[in-house]
């Protein structure tokens, strides 16, 4: 009976060495079994982390799933409109009868999801994306599975474990402060052509932003043209940033003026941009309105 219980447990050992595990900042995961190949890809090392799990069987790969985690706040069904929905993602650039953006859970957090297929070498997978807030980041998981195969997601959801806070922020100034924590470690892309470096409440009412334009030098501006340019392009794009920008949402929700630093890429500062609330609310009531 001993040596039972003993080969039992050597069993046990062996196939929990078996298993893949892979840990970052955000969470720790560790696959079913070691049929899975896990990798980390190096591309969002500067303002996340991104994790590849995929297994082959025979005629190629049957499941695959990409976990993205983007340190920063983003709206996730505006983030899955972005990526998936609109095929931004080069993952769902191929995705055909994509449906409708729904609730769900994701490691026990609420989340936003939207199910397609996709033919990828002439093979049909079945796939779906999930986009949810963990904290301050976004969290973006995109899967696909040969037909007939367990849902993927599932597998990665069931072992996902956080490392880091989880508890939604609510507040520009709660926001803001998690921010000057990320803007520590990395800029972040907020429009084309556009990185928030520093955000500060300069006071009760203010908001200040410095954004860096790379391929731009001062000199080489025209700084009035150049605010009226940005002035332009912030109330253009106004509904799109609101949408997908909680920092921006939360600010413009509780009328902050919004004082924006453009500076180049070597910190030499271009010009400076102020909005006011009586500018943009009712540009922000009118995208309340659709959203309800």
């Amino acid at each position: 009976m001993t040596r039972l219980i003993t080969a039992i447990i050597a069993a046990a050992a062996t196939l929990a060495m078996q298993a893949a595990t892979v840990s970052n900042a955000f969470f720790s995961l560790t696959t079913p079994d070691d049929s899975w190949a896990v990798s980390a890809d190096n591309s969002m090392r500067s303002i996340g982390a991104r994790v590849l799990l995929q297994r082959s069987g025979s005629g190629g790969i049957s499941e695959l799933a990409r976990i993205d985690v983007i340190d920063a706040p983003f709206d996730p069904e505006a983030y899955l409109q972005s990526q998936a929905v609109q095929r931004r993602d080069p993952f769902c650039r191929e995705a055909v009868e994509v449906g409708a953006v729904t609730d769900t859970t994701f490691a026990l957090l609420p989340a936003k999801r939207v199910r397609f297929a996709k033919v990828s070498r002439g093979v049909r997978y079945e796939c779906e994306a999930v986009a949810l807030n963990a904290g301050f980041c976004t969290m973006y998981v995109v899967s696909g599975r040969r037909s007939g195969l367990p849902n993927v997601v599932g597998a990665v959801a069931g072992s996902l474990r956080w490392l880091c806070p989880t508890a939604p922020l609510s507040g520009t100034a709660a926001i803001v402060k998690a921010a000057k924590t990320a803007l520590a470690k990395h800029n972040m892309h907020i429009a084309d052509n556009e990185y928030l470096t520093h955000v500060e409440l300069t006071d009760s009412q203010t908001l200040e932003l410095e954004v860096m334009i790379p391929y731009l030098t001062k000199e080489s501006v025209n700084v009035t043209a150049f605010v009226q340019q940005m002035r332009e392009r912030w109330f253009k794009t106004l509904n799109g940033s609101y949408r997908l920008n909680l920092l921006i949402r939360a600010a413009a929700d509780e009328r902050k003026q919004l004082r924006y630093v453009y500076t180049d890429n070597r910190g030499g500062e271009i010009g400076t941009m102020l909005i006011y609330p009586q500018e943009y609310e009712a540009a922000v009531a009118a995208i309340k309105q659709k959203q309800r």
